[in-house]
């Protein structure tokens, strides 16, 4: 139980920041133009934040706290990607897996 509520906490302190990135990412778009809207690239900053966020928990020097969080703030607005609207791309359907196809024994001839 205590896992699910410590990576539920992780994720919202993420999510935080991947807001507030958000918002610095539309500001800077209304002064540029752009084909389409942006947002964070949530996968890459999920990423960088976790262990930032542990390392900034375990030091005990505060100012390195406030560097490493001021630094994942800046990151995540750093790196966005676009929104495409109506972007539903055709799957592939998978092939056939056979049961362990990859595992087999070497034959000998």
């Amino acid at each position: 139980m205590q896992e699910f509520y410590a990576t539920m906490t992780i994720a919202n302190i993420c999510l935080c920041y991947i807001n507030d990135a958000d918002k610095e990412i539309k500001a800077a778009h209304d002064s540029t133009k752009r084909e389409y809207e942006h947002q964070a690239n949530r996968r890459q900053c999920v990423g960088y934040i976790v262990p930032k966020l542990l390392e900034s928990m375990l030091t005990n020097s505060k100012r390195k706290r406030n560097r490493l969080l001021k630094e994942v703030g800046q990151f995540c607005a750093r790196f966005s990607e676009p929104i495409r609207p109506n972007r539903q791309p055709e799957r592939k359907t998978p092939r056939k897996k056979k049961f362990y196809a990859n595992a087999r024994k070497p034959s000998l001839s």
